[in-house]
């Protein structure tokens, strides 16, 4: 019981496997985010009672989900184990994994895993973070046609029917976005009195699309109350 005490809080936990990767080989993602994700990974340390005893680690693996990580491609070298709690930890996708189908499908099929792996695990997750997205309009009647070549909505809200407890999306805005974010325009969506509240503009479509497809997910709290932050505010 003693070792819960010694779980570490507000660890980033990357959920889509695929963009694990050495930060010299390169990525579908661009050298600057796979940096960050790499170095993000490297200094949030997994539990040390996953390490100490068998005691130790019985109480860990009944709070956290673990998980051996797909074997690189690229370099012999493993990656420590996936260790995750969605309610110490803060659980974060990518935009550009979800952005390219083929990795996609394998991110997806990778977050979906918890919920055969650790099914008291995946259920508990409340929020989840989508990181370095790049915004564009995306209307409703847009996603009723299918798949965008630039639009990530329709994989993105797949990823995140099956989360029957979650209850706010945050969306992290890649690097290069300001403070104040110009309105794009979509009709759906004129601009009212602000031509600068980009911010409530991507709140308000994400929020809309999310409320149209409700009725295919397992919330069981509603439609996700959605944020919008600057890559600035995250950690460094």
């Amino acid at each position: 019981m003693i070792w819960r005490f010694s779980f570490p809080r507000g660890r980033d936990v990357m959920l889509d496997l695929s963009l694990i990767e050495p930060p010299e080989i390169g990525s579908y993602c661009g050298r600057e985010a796979s940096v960050r994700a790499h170095e993000i990974e490297s200094r949030r340390p997994n539990p040390a009672s996953l390490y100490v005893n068998e005691k130790s680690r019985n109480e860990a693996l009944k709070h956290y989900c673990v998980s051996a990580r797909p074997k690189s491609t690229h370099t012999s070298k493993r990656h420590r184990p996936f260790c995750y709690n969605p309610i110490l930890d803060t659980g974060y996708i990518s935009y550009h994994s979800l952005s390219n189908e083929w990795i996609s499908q394998r991110a997806f099929d990778s977050f979906l895993k918890f919920r055969v792996d650790a099914p008291q695990v995946f259920s508990w997750i409340r929020s989840l973070e989508v990181r370095d997205w790049h915004w564009y309009p995306v209307t409703i009647e847009s996603l009723a046609l299918g798949r965008r070549c630039i639009a990530t909505l329709p994989l993105l809200l797949e990823t995140l029917f099956p989360l029957s407890e979650l209850r706010e999306v945050t969306i992290v805005l890649a690097k290069g976005y300001g403070s104040a974010i110009e309105r794009l325009y979509d009709v759906s969506f004129p601009v009212q009195s602000n031509p600068m509240d980009g911010k409530k503009q991507i709140v308000d479509e994400v929020t809309a699309v999310l409320e149209s497809r409700k009725a295919e997910s397992k919330w069981n709290h509603g439609v996700p109350k959605v944020y919008v932050k600057f890559w600035s505010k995250l950690r460094a």
